[in-house]
């Protein structure tokens, strides 16, 4: 009898068959009942325990047959019992070493076991199978388990090469290249399978958040369109409402924001996303200088419960760790929402966090809009502080000294650009001012000062600066 046509992948693919076989009772088979025939039948229907039974007693006549093992190695690992596999695999491994399936079903259990040579075994088995993508699949995983990330990304790859239908290998590789940030990879990748007829709703989803990821808002909006005409996926509007923040067509973006928020529950995993989206589009809409004194009057514009709103969808958004991974710059507009909406001392507190990690990424966004929450204070030393803050964001970026293209790319509020400009004939007067040359020599004879003194110095000093009440103006 033949039984090559039994020898399956089942180590690599035990899930698809149902465990209550091996919960089956089934009654020990007689030495007459163990034939090849009754094996095979018990193989093709699945009954593990029956099957594991039959091998026995046919191994008792001929223990180095390498198809009885097979077939009990396969059984053990359905139900299983992989470190009894194993060493059935490694015994026909044996007996077969240039047997390709033999490498494959050891590769497989010693991946169900963890074992530390488990990508050797499983590349060897690669070159007795190099047409098996599913392999590939495992030794990507296997690499990925070890932080390999390099080679892990090369296995699934190969595994997609080899069967180009099967999306959750191309999905593997764009993972890991959206686990790097590497978009234009993923979405370049997802793309192409798109147009090569692999039109899938997940493709979509990845493309359109690759291509906003890279600042390609004009690709991610058609592609977010075309998806949403054959899918109709919600998650396609919230791509598209990103699209147009990132195209600066806020208007446009503000009532599919409205809409994201009504629909979508509150504990969904893009919630604050959406919440983050809807609110900086609100923040670039803000109120002009004038419109601004209107808020909390009788007759106030419409652009001030936008502040309010803004406000209010960051704070509930900003202890979610997950949305600050996609959206590190979240404080820098946390603090813009509260100086909109007269909370100073909640915008310092915030942006004065923020602007050392922006300084060191040399960004200049949470020091220019700490500098700008400053300069709202009365207090002189906290407008010298605003000045110092305004140097800093300018030393990081150039942009920052065009104050009306600073604040038109960073989508911040057009009168924040007037606060900025302040900043920059102030900070450029101070310096133009001539120093006394007898101040420069007291400070280079003065000596120093003792450490007591200094101490003392230090906390007098933290004293005045927590005692001291500050208004805006």
């Amino acid at each position: 009898m033949n039984f090559s046509k039994f020898f399956l992948t089942a180590a690599l693919c035990t899930a698809a068959f149902a465990p209550s076989f091996a919960a089956a009772q089934t009654p020990a088979p007689q030495a007459q009942d163990a034939t090849p025939e009754a094996l095979a039948e018990a193989y093709e229907n699945g009954r593990w325990s029956r099957a594991i039974m039959l091998a026995e007693e046919l191994l008792k006549a001929e223990p180095e047959n390498a198809n009885y093992l097979t077939i009990l190695g396969v059984a053990a690992t359905n139900i299983s019992e992989f470190e009894r596999a194993e060493g059935v695999f490694e015994k026909v491994q044996t007996l077969r070493p240039d047997d390709a399936l033999a490498w494959l079903n050891l590769c497989g259990v010693r991946g169900k076991l963890k074992r530390d040579n488990t990508i050797e075994t499983c590349l060897k088995a690669s070159e007795k199978n190099p047409e098996n993508a599913a392999l590939w699949q495992l030794i990507g995983q296997e690499y990925e388990n070890a932080k390999r990330m390099d080679e892990a990304r090369d296995a699934y790859l190969k595994a997609y090469q080899l069967d180009p239908k099967n999306l959750s290998y191309l999905t593997a590789v764009t993972a890991i290249d959206f686990s790097r940030k590497d978009y234009d990879k993923a979405l370049e990748m997802t793309e192409k399978a798109i147009e090569g007829g692999n039109d899938n709703v997940i493709l979509y989803l990845n493309a359109i958040v690759a291509a906003n990821r890279t600042g390609a808002h004009e690709k991610a909006l058609a592609l977010a369109d075309r998806g949403y005409e054959r899918y109709h996926d919600p998650q396609m509007m919230l791509g598209k409402a990103e699209a147009l923040n990132g195209l600066h067509r806020f208007e446009e973006a503000i009532p599919i924001w409205k809409t994201q928020l009504a629909e979508v529950k509150n504990n969904h995993q893009n919630y604050p996303r959406i919440q983050y989206g809807c609110a900086r589009a609100l923040i670039a809409t803000a109120c002009t200088e004038a419109d601004s004194a209107t808020c909390g009057g009788s007759s106030e514009n419409d652009c001030c419960a936008r502040e309010r709103q803004a406000l209010e969808l960051l704070t509930v958004a900003k202890d979610h760790t997950s949305l600050r991974k996609i959206a590190p710059e979240f404080d820098e507009y946390l603090g813009l929402a509260y100086i909109l909406n007269g909370k100073l001392e909640d915008a310092e507190a915030v942006l004065t966090a923020a602007q050392t990690n922006d300084i060191e990424k040399n960004s200049a966004g949470a020091p220019a809009a700490l500098a700008v929450a400053l300069s709202h204070f009365s207090d002189e030393q906290d407008r010298r502080a605003a000045q110092s803050y305004y140097l800093k964001a300018a030393d990081a970026s150039q942009d920052v000294r065009d104050a009306d293209r600073f604040v038109s790319v960073r989508a911040w509020p057009p009168r924040f650009a007037q606060d900025l400009k302040k900043l920059q004939a102030s900070s450029a007067k101070d310096t133009a001012k001539p120093k006394s040359g007898c101040g420069c020599e007291i400070a280079a004879t003065r000596q120093p000062a003792a450490p007591v003194t200094v101490l003392l110095g230090v906390l007098l000093s933290l004293f005045a600066l927590v005692t001291l009440r500050r208004k805006s103006c």
